[in-house]
């Protein structure tokens, strides 16, 4: 209602023929126009056959793989020393997370020094170099980094994997829609352009104010 009565009003104060307004409505009317063939010559003839997503899925095998993950956990202290006395107190049977949550520097103290799970990139790499050369259940200290020396303890290790093709399916078919989307879409513009020669005016578009 709202906007039958504002449209009345708009075409009441003559709106339509302003020129700026005018410039709108076709822009407008021209993205419309070309959706809309785009959705008939395009969207609506792309088709996934029932194994062709599982094809697709085979031939990139490598790129649904995992990363590896890991999960650790670590003592941070200031000097060398102090890191070399934790390993000998840890080489005596003292408990890990007990030391950690009286002795590291580390906002995971509270949690016994636990890291979580974690892929390569996240932390500083130096400690990275360490811990994913790691085998689970190892330790390995001093490691030196910019915020100190670690201890570090290897609780877990989630080795690459493939995930399976139903897990990824959807993502499969989505990929696989879009790369025929885009070669139907440039078929289509070479077929309307057939021999067609385009030129670009230099001087007008030199004049133009292109902002970066």
């Amino acid at each position: 209602v709202a906007e039958h009565f504002l449209m009345k009003e708009a075409k009441k104060r003559g709106f339509e023929k302003d020129p700026e307004v005018a410039g709108v409505l076709e822009s407008a009317r021209r993205k419309i126009l070309i959706a809309r063939l785009v959705e008939k010559e395009v969207d609506d003839k792309i088709l996934i056959g029932p194994e062709e997503a599982n094809q697709y899925y085979q031939a990139r095998r490598e790129e649904f793989m995992t990363a590896l993950t890991l999960r650790a956990s670590h003592i941070l202290v200031k000097t060398e020393e102090e890191a070399v006395l934790v390993q000998e107190a840890l080489d005596q049977g003292a408990d890990f997370e007990e030391i950690a949550r009286k002795s590291s520097l580390d906002a995971t103290a509270i949690r016994g020094g636990d890291l979580g799970f974690f892929q390569r990139g996240r932390f500083v790499p130096e400690f990275e170099d360490a811990v994913f050369q790691m085998k689970k259940g190892e330790r390995r200290g001093p490691v030196k980094s910019q915020f100190g020396y670690h201890v570090i303890k290897l609780t877990d290790r989630m080795e690459p994997a493939l995930r399976d093709f139903e897990s990824v399916k959807t993502f499969v078919e989505q990929r696989l829609a879009s790369e025929k989307r885009s070669r139907a879409f440039k078929a289509l513009v070479e077929k309307l352009k057939g021999n067609a020669k385009v030129e670009i005016d230099e001087k007008k578009l030199e004049a133009l104010d292109l902002k970066p």
